[in-house]
């Protein structure tokens, strides 16, 4: 539903600019660019995860930063909520909430009424609800982990923070067997293996994408000289400033630390949409819209085939739910060993799936030989001896 949502609004911002509804501006040069990235690249549902709902609500905050020139309360509500969302589904895209602080820097008097509101009381217990499962708040970072707490695993926290980031730069193409994970990530020693495997798939998908871009804005800021049409200036906009700096600060972050396409491709495609809107001083409004019509059609056809072709492929050959979720209790006993932690409380462990069956659950073996549990005010504390 979220990413129908983004695709409809907007679909039908280009909508609006095609039937003369609103007048042509930067912010609909982004819906163009961004719907024809969706119509390219996500448009199988069976691939988004919880990495696209979170790309397409930043794309959805900055469009709507764009359109957004007051700096009421009303926008800067709107993008924190939104912002809080985006991290709390992906907090290596935690950099949005530059946006909202653009407006909060403009306002100092918001800073009291957004304290209290809902986006601050969800990220507080977001941040409680890290710290109860895992002892951090932000886990897998090992600094901010609270040592004192019985269940906190600080070594084990700091392992999966260094085998995250090594895993994300390539791990398995490291051709040098002598480096430890921890090595490996440090002094760009992860290059070699990342170029062979996720730089050559960030090109295979981001250069067709180029190639297009290059192709609209060239038809969009020529106009033969016979023929000028009315022309829209793009050069003197003062949030590309803004927007600038945040893409370049999430592409530097992005490359440092999580280089994987599937987790910073919004980075990339604003930053893109910049540096075209850089490179050209202005465009030939009535091109816009021709190429808004087209893209438009081609999104629609697109997006609508593929569905199509998706249910009549596996209509007879799927169930409307995926078949994990539902697992038959006869199979519980060739699936999980139980452990009983007390006569009321068991634990589980499955080398296959945790999360549709019996719980609590781990895949980890030697966590379900060494866990053990306290009880405080009712509650069950599990932590690993």
């Amino acid at each position: 539903s979220i990413t129908s949502f983004v695709y409809l609004y907007f679909i039908y911002d280009l909508y609006k600019l095609v039937k003369r509804k609103e007048n042509i501006s930067i912010g609909k040069l982004f819906s163009l660019i961004i719907v024809l990235y969706i119509s390219y690249k996500i448009n199988r549902y069976g691939e988004y995860g919880n990495d696209a709902p979170a790309h397409l609500m930043l794309f959805f905050v900055v469009s709507y930063f764009l359109y957004n020139s007051n700096t009421g309360y009303k926008s800067f509500y709107l993008l924190t909520l939104i912002s809080t969302f985006i991290f709390a589904n992906k907090v290596f895209l935690g950099l949005c909430f530059i946006l909202p602080l653009y407006l909060l820097i403009k306002r100092k008097s918001f800073f009291l009424k957004i304290f209290i509101s809902v986006p601050s009381i969800f990220f507080a217990l977001w941040f409680i609800k890290n710290i109860l499962i895992t002892g951090c708040l932000l886990y897998p970072i090992k600094n901010s982990c609270l040592k004192n707490l019985e269940w906190t695993d600080i070594n084990r926290t700091e392992i999966v923070q260094v085998e995250s980031e090594a895993w994300s730069k390539a791990w398995p193409e490291n051709k040098n067997k002598n480096l430890s994970h921890k090595e490996f990530i440090k002094n760009f020693n992860w290059i070699d293996a990342w170029s062979d495997k996720h730089l050559k798939y960030i090109l295979k998908v981001v250069g067709p994408y180029i190639f297009v871009l290059v192709m609209i804005f060239l038809y969009m800021g020529f106009s033969s000289k016979n023929k000028k049409g009315e022309r829209l200036n793009i050069n003197n906009y003062k949030k590309k400033k803004i927007l600038y700096f945040f893409s370049s600060i999430g592409l530097i972050l992005f490359f440092l630390k999580f280089p994987i396409y599937r987790y910073g491709y919004s980075y990339i495609i604003i930053f893109l949409f910049l540096i075209f809107l850089s490179l050209f001083k202005s465009l030939d409004k009535n091109k816009i819209i021709k190429c808004s019509k087209f893209v438009i059609i081609f999104s629609i056809i697109t997006m609508s085939g593929k569905q199509i072709t998706r249910i009549s492929e596996n209509y007879n050959k799927r169930n409307f739910f995926p078949d994990h979720v539902f697992i038959n209790s006869s199979n519980f006993d060739r699936k999980y060993d139980k452990r009983y932690l007390s006569e009321n409380f068991s634990l589980y462990y499955s080398s296959e799936e945790c999360f549709y069956g019996l719980a609590p659950c781990t895949n980890y073996r030697t966590d379900f030989e060494k866990i053990k549990y306290n009880t405080k005010y009712k509650y069950i504390i599990l932590y690993k001896d």
